[in-house]
């Protein structure tokens, strides 16, 4: 297609359509966190028990040996089994800064040294702008908290519908786009398998799905075993297991049954484990209530195979990455594994990626491009300005 963008429209052969304005779901970790503490006790005596708002995430010094520890504390999720609820440690208060904009999550830390090193939309957002949108007006965001899933969030599902909505009416009554990054594409089908078919035909044009994680990811099965460090030089996997565990979204990024089916993913000198031994896995790694947590979400979205948005959905993903799928234990859960490589986009595996398959009106695998590295491909952007442009009625 050959196009030339004007403010607010499109010139096709000669005639003007509309460029549906964009609302974007980022992925898990890419949103910043900000967290105000009064709290009753500490790990260390040299971590601070009271503060006011300050940057929770991310902030590169937060991660450092020895204050890492301290970060751990805060952030991590407290689950009250009894009551079934997630909640902040006692004395932490948790928010996401700008609700309906992008600035949460165009780079990962707002610190203006690491915004380059940490970018995340930005660069995507740029190339839309020079494509005719606008930041704050035609392109919208709805930053979430990561740590939780849907049966957390009953206020976010509400205030995504009025964004939507806030941002039709905004743009002449122009359907949205919906572009979602990572755990955000699971966000996403969730959220519109809630709304009607009719709110759907009216208030939305398309919907986005970018590296989408909805099948989950074998290295969820590692974060719980043994924790990630996420490659922070001289912090242990094992220091941040708690915090990662405590997460309720990475209960909801485990491997799904169906997806994965018999492919183990994780073996020990006893056993092995696939996506339908998570029962016996959480057992074994000493976390045995993540069973009722991976309850409370393995089936949020219904069948995944046969998932109905309801939307005309173009998914694209990077493919030909090493991606971690089987992991050899020799000892205890505590040491690190003998990792072997399987396909995907560096983070999530083939098998999860390709759900979208099943419910896309096109799909487009861009081989060699990492999970969030697609973000700045120009091919990809160049699509995703091309689905959000609307006809011109005859």
């Amino acid at each position: 297609m050959i196009f030339r963008l004007v403010v607010g429209a499109v010139i096709i052969g000669g005639s003007i359509a509309a460029i549906s304005p964009i609302v974007e779901l980022p992925g898990t970790g890419g949103t910043q966190l900000e967290a105000k503490l009064d709290k009753p006790s500490s790990p260390h005596w040299y971590c601070a028990k009271t503060a006011d708002w300050y940057t929770l995430w991310l902030d590169a010094k937060q991660l450092v040996p020895g204050a890492v520890e301290c970060w751990c504390d805060n952030v991590q999720l407290i689950y009250d089994e009894e009551k079934d609820v997630f909640s902040n440690q006692e004395g932490v208060s948790v928010r996401v800064p700008d609700w309906g904009q992008t600035t949460a999550f165009e780079s990962l830390s707002p610190s203006l040294l690491l915004e380059g090193a940490t970018h995340y939309f930005s660069k995507f957002n740029d190339a839309l702008e020079d494509a005719g949108y606008s930041r704050g007006s035609s392109i919208r965001g709805a930053p979430y908290d990561f740590r939780y899933a849907p049966p957390s969030m009953e206020s976010f599902e509400t205030e995504l519908k009025a964004l939507v909505e806030e941002t039709y009416a905004a743009n002449d009554n122009t359907p949205v786009t919906m572009v979602s990054h990572s755990m955000g594409c699971y966000h996403a089908l969730y959220f519109l398998q809630q709304q009607s078919q009719e709110w759907k035909d009216t208030y939305v044009h398309a919907w986005v799905p970018i590296s989408p994680a909805i099948g989950g990811t074998v290295n969820e099965m590692k974060l719980f075993a043994t924790g990630s460090s996420e490659g922070i030089p001289g912090v242990s996997s094992n220091t941040v297991r708690g915090e990662q565990r405590s997460y309720e979204s990475n209960a909801w990024l485990l491997p799904d049954a169906a997806t994965y089916g018999d492919d183990v993913l994780v073996s020990t000198t006893d056993r092995n484990y696939t996506a339908s031994d998570l029962d016996a896995f959480f057992t074994d790694i000493d976390f045995a209530v993540g069973t009722k947590i991976r309850a409370r979400v393995a089936d949020l979205t219904g069948s995944l195979a046969t998932a109905s948005p309801g939307v005309p959905v173009y998914c694209y993903y990077g493919t030909g990455v090493d991606t971690e799928a089987f992991y050899e234990y020799s000892g205890s859960f505590d040491d690190e594994p003998v990792v072997t490589m399987g396909d995907g986009d560096g983070t999530v595996n083939l098998k999860s990626l390709e759900l979208c398959k099943g419910f896309s009106e096109e799909v487009k695998a861009f081989p060699g491009e990492t999970h969030s590295g697609l973000l700045d491909s120009s091919e990809l952007q160049a699509l995703v300005v091309s689905v959000a442009t609307i006809a011109a009625s005859n």
